[in-house]
């Protein structure tokens, strides 16, 4: 009974980390977006992101707490760019999501200056959204799948008062599963669709942090696996990684 309320819980929780990410790697769609003219007040340059002010652009007209808006440079269009071409005192269309006023910052899309478009980001924000849900939301399935299937194989169906074998706790095992699956399955998504053209090495470059989980991962599982202790009903045998194996007489114990 226990296994099946386990594989309810994952399968249930997996649900709802692939509802999670459809929201947090939401693609908006046109209407989404709006577009407005602004007198440029300040311009704050700090590394890969540039910080913009307007004229009586306020977030709360009571205080003038002015809205900040925000450029990050993509692999399309660096910072140096843009900071060299929008300055004080020029007048700009920008182009922003419509609920971006629930941020702390305005994230510019698109900016136009006497007719002339500085950067466009909208269809690559839309790209890399798209991709982040073809990588991760697949990633969630296989794992969820490969948990469920874990829940049924028992590692101790054999043994007997006469002969048994002493692992480590089955959620151990379980969890240096999870993290070689992490850190292959998520790198492999990250593989597919980089070799398809969809994506940038600038982002493709981060599925090399996933590698630390599947080292983890994979020495974990060698060390689980080589190391218990094993009773024939005659000797118990201590078995270690990297010692060697040690007997123990039954008479002994």
């Amino acid at each position: 009974m226990k296994k099946y309320v386990r594989v309810f819980i994952i399968a249930v929780v997996g649900f709802l980390l692939v509802l999670g990410a459809i929201k947090v790697f939401d693609i908006p769609s046109d209407s989404d977006y709006i577009s407005y003219e602004r007198i440029v007040k300040n311009v704050e340059r700090k590394n890969q992101n540039i910080y913009f002010e307007f004229v009586n652009d306020y977030k709360d007209e009571s205080n003038k707490t002015p809205n900040i808006y925000s450029f990050t440079e993509y692999s399309e269009v660096k910072a140096d760019y843009v900071y060299d071409n929008i300055k004080v005192g020029d007048t700009i269309k920008v182009t922003v999501e419509n609920n971006s006023g629930n941020f702390k910052y305005k994230l510019l899309q698109k900016v136009e200056k006497n007719g002339t478009m500085i950067f466009d980001s909208i269809e690559h924000y839309q790209n890399h959204n798209r991709n982040l849900r073809l990588i991760f939301i697949p990633t969630i399935i296989i794992i969820s799948l490969f948990l469920i299937i874990l829940s049924f194989i028992d590692l101790e169906k054999n043994n007997s008062v006469e002969a048994f074998i002493i692992r480590y706790p089955k959620w151990i095992i379980s969890l240096f599963i999870f993290s070689i699956l992490i850190g292959a399955v998520v790198p492999i998504m990250f593989t597919i669709v980089f070799l398809t053209g969809k994506m940038h090495f600038d982002l493709y470059k981060y599925s090399f942090i996933f590698y630390l989980f599947l080292a983890v991962g994979i020495l974990g599982i060698i060390s689980v696996f080589s190391t218990y202790i094993k009773y024939d009903s005659n000797d118990y045998y201590i078995h270690q990684m990297f010692k060697k194996t040690k007997k123990i007489g039954k008479k002994a114990i």
